[in-house]
């Protein structure tokens, strides 16, 4: 159950299997980064009215990581984000896709919370090899809403597709997880699907060692703007 993300904010996220930039042989170049501040920092945009007050990260070495993307691969933005893996965030830079099960297997087991949040979306009870960021933060009194622009890809695409092993996708503010894709063709209003590789506009679209993205009628990006309370503190 190998997936990546890759997040910025407003927020980029790309996730193989769980939400990216240098030379046009490795447009999307990824660090390891295991400092949870340093991550918010590549989350949030400077100066978008949020003031983030404390954050932590769950998860081993190798699951977590800043990238940048030179080339713009899968139209992620060229001054990148944070990205997630279920497997190792190194493996999912710019390059062909050399072959259809590039996976790590961490060992590690999610939390009861976490499989509660995960279960919603997966419809599975057990889930393995979880990361997890949380930040706690205040708003500026004229924001709004935040936004999120992500990419989610999986390295267990097609062969896991409606099995018992199902990558997925949380962002949660304040308890409410807020993220997930309309069909291709949806209009405004239609229902929005858990991110998962269950999503009905999995394709293969090349650009890294990923087999499969997300990519509602045909463009592997996401969007979320999520409302928030202007003036608020204490946002998760």
């Amino acid at each position: 159950m190998d997936s990546s993300k890759f997040i910025k904010t407003s927020v980029l996220a790309l996730a193989v299997s769980t939400a990216l930039l240098s030379s046009a042989a490795n447009a999307i170049a990824i660090s390891v980064e295991n400092d949870a501040s340093v991550l918010t920092d590549a989350l949030i945009i400077p100066n978008s009215g949020l003031t983030v007050t404390s954050s932590s990260l769950t998860g081993v070495s190798g699951q977590s990581g800043t990238f940048t993307n030179s080339d713009g691969t899968y139209g992620l933005a060229g001054e990148g984000g944070l990205v997630f893996s279920t497997g190792n965030v190194a493996d999912y830079e710019s390059g062909p896709n050399t072959r259809n099960n590039f996976s790590t297997g961490w060992g590690t087991s999610a939390s009861s919370a976490q499989n509660a949040i995960l279960s919603e979306i997966t419809g599975q009870s057990v889930h393995r090899d979880p990361v997890e960021l949380n930040i706690t933060f205040d708003v500026d009194s004229n924001v709004d809403t935040i936004s999120f622009v992500a990419a989610f890809g999986s390295e267990e695409y097609p062969e896991y597709v409606s099995s018992s092993f199902v990558d997925g996708f949380a962002l949660l503010l304040n308890d409410e997880n807020v993220a997930g894709a309309q069909l291709s063709g949806a209009v405004a209003g239609d229902p929005l699907y858990p991110i998962t590789i269950n999503h009905p506009d999995f394709a293969n679209i090349s650009g890294t060692e990923l087999d499969g993205m997300l990519a509602p009628n045909g463009i592997p990006l996401l969007r979320f703007d999520i409302p928030v309370t202007p003036g608020s503190t204490g946002n998760t």
